[in-house]
């Protein structure tokens, strides 16, 4: 029996020790634990900063992105606008330098004709002053009592 006893003492001794660590391993384990917990939680915080930040973002480039739309609109209209009136003016320009070429071109033509029919009657005085100077060589040349 003392042999019993000795096996019991030892046995209760190794139960002791084996409780004594899982009680040692049981409380470690609920330190990692809540020591994870907080980390999660810390994660979770950090993530929904993160997604506040980030939607923040996202909302002031969609309205820096419709400021910069608007702007390029508004320059769009202003280049339409001048490139209209361009278009109007070029268009004026345009008409006043045909009507002008086709002045000059009339004018042109018409100085052509009129040089033309001074020409003729230059050559027709011509004509007449040398049928004069002939005739008036004929005459000089006859004598006046015939």
């Amino acid at each position: 029996m003392a042999d019993e006893y000795v096996r019991k003492e030892i046995f209760d001794a190794r139960m002791d020790r084996m409780e004594a660590l899982l009680e040692k391993t049981l409380i470690e384990m609920k330190s990692e634990v809540n020591q994870l917990r907080t980390e999660m939680n810390q994660l979770r915080t950090e993530m929904n900063q993160l997604r506040t930040e980030v939607k923040a973002d996202i909302g002031q480039l969609r309205a820096d992105v419709r400021a910069e739309i608007s702007d390029i609109r508004g320059d769009v209209r202003a280049l339409s606008a001048h490139i209209e009136s361009l278009e109007f003016w070029g268009a004026i320009i345009i008409g006043a330098v045909t009507i002008g070429l086709s002045v000059a071109q009339y004018l042109q033509s018409r100085r052509e004709t009129i040089a033309a029919e001074v020409k003729e009657q230059v050559r027709d005085l011509r004509k007449t002053v040398l049928e004069l100077v002939e005739a008036g060589k004929i005459a000089a040349a006859r004598p006046l009592g015939d």
